[in-house]
């Protein structure tokens, strides 16, 4: 699956079965890379999603809300895990999908504070099994 944030303010994103009944929904994502969420400035950022209406069987359709109105200027673009949840009071988000997408944007713009991998031996020290 794919978003595309030069598409504005037409960002979609689909799912191939009716969605349940909640009353807000939101898509928070992480990166493959860093396994970090997007973030500038301390400020973690979830989209929101508007459930497009009518819903079949077949699939539902959202449309995306980029939060922030600097935050599609940003390079966001690669690998995210994304978690689809669905909340009806705001304060408890109920999981209801998860999976992979690609974000695209053709932004020049650089992420200030772009997380940086951190693997499990970050001095890089060496040793040896006898």
């Amino acid at each position: 699956m794919t978003i595309n944030i030069n598409e504005q303010p037409n960002v979609r994103f689909f799912i191939n079965y009716a969605a349940p009944k909640y009353v807000e929904w939101r898509l928070r994502l992480l990166s493959e890379w860093s396994n970090r969420p997007i973030e500038q400035d301390g400020i973690v950022y979830t989209l929101d999603l508007a459930l497009q209406t009518p819903v079949n069987e077949r699939y539902s359709e959202f449309f995306i809300g980029l939060p922030g109105s600097q935050l599609e200027e940003f390079d966001l673009q690669g690998w995210y895990k994304y978690y689809l949840e669905g909340s009806n009071d705001d304060v408890e988000w109920f999981e209801v999908e998860t999976g992979t997408v690609k974000v695209i944007n053709d932004s020049e713009q650089k992420l200030t504070e772009k997380p940086k991998y951190i693997g499990p031996n970050p001095d890089a020290e060496a040793y040896v099994i006898y």
